[in-house]
């Protein structure tokens, strides 16, 4: 807020005229399409882990990533920039000649697309449909349309709509049509320095988009989709090999000529990503090679190959199915199969033979370190090579499959079984052993640095001036509980159920838990931990109902709703009154009040909404003074 309005002081002593106020706007917009693309640039190169430390990143025990990014910033609001710069580029357009210009201004709006599509806002890209929707039926009815601004803006648009119609259908190509091998091939050429990482972001991305279509989708199922296509027992990199690693051909050692003479190995080192138990002070690595669906009384063997190291340090190594599945007797038989370390150096084959009662048996590769927080003081490796199962039919009959053609997952997930209480456990006792990137962030984009890399325990508020204000002014967490009984009915709907959750509890508070008193001037500040304790189980917790039009109504009641309608009546009269001259700044308010209406706690959140709002106010003021007949009062 601070740096808005010292934008807006300083634009007012310079401005005097219309005039000024056309080059300032002007000089604005190009200013928009710089930052723009250098965000999206600068985001797309964090996103692909281009920009990332190869070392960094294998040399810690990064257990798994967070549930959508690197950030906790939110992903809505950052996306602002990027349709600030599309519009922009879109009005730019109709008054671009050459060629060269046209398609290089075609380019960046296909970079924002890109980055509006991997953010993983479900809100952007219903706003960027809508657009391109109304892109393409322009162009469609252009013909039995008299000339308008959406027609001329729509025509200029081809070669940017044409480009964008060819990159959905090679990515649909690039998903669809191409193998394990060379879709990491692909990444690699890119650039990518840590390929499972990225993997999994784009899976929990598009995730994101296609659990609002199908509630059934989870992880496993899209990860299998996007990256699962072919897979060879006899290659790691076809799909099973999900753990930081690297890929080992030909195979040597001792007792070699056990092992299929095609098979590559998965050699896994210090450098691989570790799970770290603080119950137990031990470090696994475990991969998730299969998730057998199964039967009461079906039977299966499995097996693979395996080499440690002379100098290995870890212990055990193994090939079982879960723990939980042999604990609980889910299933019965040889479940689980060691290396002998006694006979380091040679290679070994592990197999396995059980028989299972109906549900999901994990299987797994596997090997623990104990008394460490990481692998920095593993030395040796392990290498294990060409997994396969079969499923016994009858007495002798078998189905062999290669165990890699069901699921892999980069985030391994051995605390997925069928048991809560071991999931539950298992995925607290996860911890970032060491350090992580975190960006700093703003209401109006996420701004990754490289430099800012921070021990896990010790975060920083990404907010500098909150952070200062926070040393001189202790923050008043005491929980005030409300007295109402307040049941909430969810929605069929995971796009919408979280909001209209929020959304029934505050009109819930405001019906049931306010006398008139608040109702008319509003209960305070109380419902942030409401919101906290009922949403997040925490009474030092805050949330809000994200839609400001709510947070007024619950801390300034009616009276201050009111204030705020007649605020946004003014801010509606003054562009629409200056529309014409300035058609742009009345979509960017448009557009931050449509992020701004399924998340925002306050009038001015988030803070550019803030400048958007006293924006019109100035034009007017400038207007007012320079040509009185062209403001109003």
């Amino acid at each position: 807020m601070f740096i808005i309005f010292s934008l807006v002081f300083m634009a007012r002593i310079v401005i005097k005229g219309e005039n000024e106020l056309k080059y300032f706007v002007s000089s604005l917009v190009y200013m928009i399409i710089l930052f723009a693309l250098i965000i999206a640039v600068v985001s797309l190169l964090f996103f692909f882990d281009i920009l990332i430390n190869k070392d960094f990143i294998y040399n810690n025990s990064i257990t798994e990533l967070p549930q959508d990014s690197l950030s906790e910033a939110d992903y809505n609001i950052a996306l602002l920039p990027m349709f600030f710069g599309l519009f922009s580029i879109l009005f730019l357009l109709p008054d671009v000649k050459k060629k060269f210009t046209k398609a290089f201004l075609s380019s960046l709006l296909l970079i924002f697309s890109l980055q509006i599509f991997l953010s993983g806002s479900r809100r952007g890209m219903i706003l960027f449909f809508i657009i391109l929707l109304l892109l393409s039926l322009s162009l469609v009815f252009a013909p039995f349309i008299k000339k308008s601004f959406i027609i001329i803006y729509a025509r200029e648009s081809v070669l940017f709509l044409v480009c964008l119609l060819l990159l959905s259908f090679s990515l649909y190509l690039f998903i669809d049509k191409t193998s394990y091998y060379h879709k990491n091939k692909f990444l690699e050429q890119v650039g990518s320095k840590n390929i499972l990482v990225t993997k999994y972001k784009i899976t929990k991305k598009i995730l994101r988009y296609a659990s609002v279509i199908d509630k059934s989708l989870d992880y496993n199922r899209v990860n299998t989709i996007l990256w699962s296509h072919v897979f060879v027992p006899e290659d790691p990199d076809s799909g099973w090999g999900s753990r930081i690693h690297k890929t080992i051909y030909p195979l040597t050692g001792k007792n070699v000529e056990i092992v299929p003479s095609t098979a590559k190995g998965y050699l896994m080192d210090s450098t691989c990503n570790a799970s770290y138990y603080s119950d137990s002070n031990a470090c696994e690595s475990y991969t998730q090679i299969v998730r057998l669906r199964t039967k009461k009384g079906e039977r299966y063997k499995a097996s693979v190959f395996c080499f440690v190291s002379d100098s290995f340090n870890a212990n055990p190594v193994v090939f079982s199915v879960s723990a939980y599945s042999i604990n609980s007797k889910f299933v019965t038989g040889n479940a689980a199969s060691y290396y002998n370390l006694d006979y380091k150096g040679s290679w070994q084959k592990l197999e396995l033979d059980f028989e299972c009662n109906e549900g999901e048996v994990p299987v797994y590769l596997s090997f623990i370190k104990n008394d460490v927080q990481d692998f920095r003081e593993l030395h040796g490796y392990v290498i294990y090579a060409y997994p396969m199962y079969t499923k016994i039919i009858g007495t002798d009959s078998l189905l062999t499959y290669c165990i890699s053609a069901k699921k892999n997952n980069f985030v391994c997930s051995s605390f997925l079984d069928s048991n809560p209480n071991e999931r539950y456990s298992r995925t607290n006792a996860l911890v970032f052993a060491s350090q992580r990137q975190f960006y700093y962030s703003s209401g109006m984009f996420t701004f990754p640095l490289s430099v800012l890399y921070q021990p896990a325990k010790k975060l920083i508020d990404p907010d500098p001036i909150r952070s200062f204000v926070a040393k001189l002014i202790s923050e008043d967490t005491t929980y005030y509980p409300y007295k109402s009984h307040i049941i909430l009915n969810a929605t069929s709907s995971n796009f919408l159920n979280d909001r209209i959750l929020r959304w029934e509890f505050g009109l819930k508070i405001f019906s049931l838990e306010y006398s008139w008193k608040q109702k008319i001037f509003g209960g305070g500040f109380n419902f942030l931990n409401w919101y906290g304790y009922y949403f997040m189980k925490d009474k030092t917790i805050s949330d809000w109902p994200h839609n400001p039009f709510l947070s007024i109504l619950l801390y300034s009641g009616i009276f201050g709703l009111i204030i705020y309608f007649f605020l946004l009546y003014k801010v509606f009269l003054y562009y629409f009154k200056y529309l014409n001259e300035y058609p742009l700044l009345f979509i960017f308010f448009i557009t931050t009040f449509f992020f701004s209406f399924f998340s925002a706690g306050s009038p001015f959140d988030p803070p550019i909404m803030g400048f958007f709002v006293i924006l019109p106010f100035f034009i007017n003021s400038i207007l007012k003074n320079g040509n009185p007949e062209l403001a109003i009062s």
